[in-house]
């Protein structure tokens, strides 16, 4: 379930920023959705972003799922337009480390290409969403 929300213009943005949970008066909810997809059950999102058709999510990795993937879900109808493991092609991350431990804590969209940063591994990669490859 995800909720997008718009800051309302009546708060004060400086003030209630770091207070999101305690200032949710400081925030209009726009629209309430519910994607469902194959993998659902087994994974949690650490990140989304908006663009003008899609909404991008990457998974979070947890004990039993290693998989880092990346959802993208039409805006117009709420539903799963595609989902694709993300793989590391000529990309090297630090040694002893795997694209299965990132957890994507900051996700942003700019001329058709996802950047996803990871604040524990200090790593940012970039990823092309229509040809599924870093």
């Amino acid at each position: 379930t995800s909720v997008e929300i718009t800051p309302n213009k009546n708060a004060n943005a400086l003030k209630n920023f770091p207070y999101f949970l305690e200032g949710a008066d400081s925030f209009d909810e726009v629209e309430r959705s519910r994607l469902k997809t194959s993998r659902a059950k087994n994974y949690y999102i650490s990140a989304a972003r908006r663009g003008a058709k899609f909404t991008y999510l990457t998974t979070a990795p947890n004990k039993r799922y290693k998989d880092l993937m990346i959802i993208s879900m039409l805006n117009s109808d709420k539903q799963v337009h595609g989902e694709f493991l993300l793989e590391l092609g000529n990309a090297k991350l630090k040694e002893k480390r795997k694209l299965g431990e990132l957890v994507i804590s900051a996700l942003a969209l700019k001329d058709n290409k996802l950047y996803a940063f990871s604040k524990e591994f200090n790593t940012l990669l970039v990823t092309d969403p229509t040809k599924e490859e870093i």
